[in-house]
């Protein structure tokens, strides 16, 4: 009997305790604080959510000014059909084959899926910069990579690097080998001031 009456003047007392701990003006002022802390945690992580997707927006305009770029540098636009259609007219004309090589295996083929990988952001000399690459397969269904560097924010192409390039090879040209030898010294000394 005496067991029960103490659990029942426990119970009343911690009930008590409880409802004068919320009528209590330091209880209150921590649920308070404990509001406004849940308040910017939820704050905090939805502008997270919305720097993400705008870092999202931001990549897709990246990507596609540097697509656009490529499309538009190739040497002839339309010239791996031409010369894919002059190769069928004759199959043994090995002139014809070389300028398949240079035509249709120097450059991405953009109706055939991309991928960019290593981007990256950089300062130098208080201006921005991305660098990356861009990776994809050619007219002839062989491996093909691109470095890049991009000036900010505008995503303007400053310097390039392709992984291979035939048409130097086939064109036995000395010029044109030099040409390329200049573009690969100039986008590794870019390259290592900007993105390393």
């Amino acid at each position: 009997m005496r067991l029960q009456r103490a659990e029942q003047s426990y119970k009343k007392t911690s009930i008590s305790r409880r409802y004068n701990r919320q009528d209590d003006p330091a209880f209150q002022g921590n649920a308070h604080i404990m509001r406004i802390k849940m308040l910017l945690v939820m704050l905090f992580a939805s502008v997270v959510q919305m720097a993400h997707g705008q870092g999202d927006i931001q990549r897709n305009e990246l990507e596609q000014a540097v697509i656009d770029f490529f499309k538009n540098s190739e040497l002839v636009p339309g010239g791996c059909q031409s010369v894919k259609e002059i190769l069928a007219k004759d199959p043994n004309n090995q002139q014809s084959k070389e300028m398949l090589i240079g035509f249709c295996d120097n450059n991405i083929a953009f109706t055939k899926p991309v991928s960019f990988s290593e981007i990256s952001q950089h300062e130098y000399a208080g201006d921005a910069y991305i660098c990356g690459a861009i990776s994809g397969e050619t007219e002839l269904d062989h491996r093909m990579g691109i470095r890049f560097i991009t000036a900010e924010p505008n995503h303007f192409v400053i310097g390039f690097k392709f992984s291979r390039r035939p048409i130097v090879y086939i064109a036995k040209n000395p010029f044109m080998s030099g040409e390329y030898r200049r573009e690969i010294d100039s986008f590794n000394k870019l390259n290592s001031e900007v993105c390393l």
